[in-house]
Parts: structure tokens; C-alpha cells; sequence
């Protein structure tokens, strides 16, 4: 999706099968037009735990061109570190809900909604600077609209945070669901 001017979002859900593997990763993207060529590239980073994570991304595109397609690399599975489940750790996310609130958009800096939830962790110790990416899909399931989340601190002993996520615009009838990650 456009995010405003140049610049493009692009969100990536990886499912990690890997019980005892994690990815520290660089995630590259890369947005082709119609023709095949090349507008633009971008590169984002994460912890890639056990299970589904989504990620968020941005490339610049200038003059105007429509992207096409976007292609994303993930980590080849030689790059996982062997980390126990057990001893690594997991988030979970709960209580996802959201709605509009009446705001109009960016243009009167009022979000016209906002997803809440919850974030608890489960580690040997606390998690600082937890990224909670919330994806709002439409009617059809399509994604239509992102946000990110941070939370300063989620403690590592399961006692829940809750997070609130703004978004510019949702798609109508918009159901949301969000993915913790470091």
C-alpha cells in the first residue's frame, strides 16, 4: 500500500515450522513494475521465532510509478541458529480487537481507527523494544492497511502489555490480527 508521497509498505508474514530454530534476518524486497523493472528495494530486520511472525516493510518509488509486484527474500534455512524452544522463548498476542473511531485521517491528523490487544511473553528474561505489527484485512481477506506498535518492555514471565496500534485509513468491515517480534 501507498503510504503517503514515495513511499510504499509492504508487510511479509513468515511462518517459521522450526521448534528449536530462530532467524536473526535481513529481509530484502525488491518492487517491480508491470514491465518486470525495478522501482525500488528495501531491506528490513527481525528475530524470526518459532511460528508465524509479519513484518513490516518500506521501499521508496519515485515519479510516480505503480507497483506491480513486490518480492521478498527470506533467510535460507542453513542461516537458522539452533535455540531450544524451551530456553528461547515465545510471545503470544491476544484480545486483538479494533474499530473506527470517527476520525477522519492524516489530513486532520485524526486516526480513523485503532486495534488494541494485549502481548505477553514467555522468557528467561524481560523483552525490551517488542514491535507488535497489526495487519486490518478487508471483507475479502485481502490486507488493506498495517500499523506497528511498540512496546518499551514486555515482561518475560507471561504477564500481559496491552498495545494500541492507529491506523490513516481501514478497509470497511476491517478484522485485524498482530504479531509480536523483536
Amino acid at each position: 500500500g501507498q503510504d503517503y508521497g514515495d513511499m510504499w509498505w509492504y508487510v511479509v508474514v513468515v511462518d517459521n515450522p522450526n521448534t528449536d530454530y530462530v532467524f536473526d534476518a535481513f529481509l530484502d524486497a525488491q518492487a517491480f513494475a508491470e514491465d518486470g523493472s525495478l522501482l525500488g528495494s528495501g531491506t528490513t530486520y527481525t528475530t524470526v521465532l518459532s511460528g508465524r511472525t509479519a513484518i513490516i516493510g518500506y521501499v521508496t518509488v519515485e515519479g510516480g510509478e505503480m507497483i506491480d509486484r513486490i518480492d521478498v527474500r527470506v533467510p535460507e534455512a542453513s542461516t537458522a541458529t539452533l535455540s531450544p524452544a524451551a530456553e528461547t522463548g515465545s510471545f503470544t498476542v491476544e484480545a486483538v480487537t479494533g474499530a473506527p473511531d470517527g476520525g477522519t485521517g492524516t489530513s486532520t491528523g485524526t486516526p480513523p481507527g485503532t486495534a488494541t490487544g494485549t502481548v505477553s511473553g514467555r522468557f528467561a528474561d524481560d523483552q525490551r523494544n517488542v514491535a507488535v505489527t497489526v495487519i486490518a484485512r478487508d471483507a475479502g481477506g485481502g490486507i488493506g492497511a498495517v500499523s506497528t506498535a511498540y512496546l518499551e518492555t514486555v515482561p518475560g514471565d507471561g504477564t500481559p502489555v496491552p498495545f494500541e496500534a492507529w491506523f490513516a485509513e481501514l478497509p470497511a468491515d476491517a478484522t485485524f490480527e498482530a504479531f509480536a517480534h523483536r
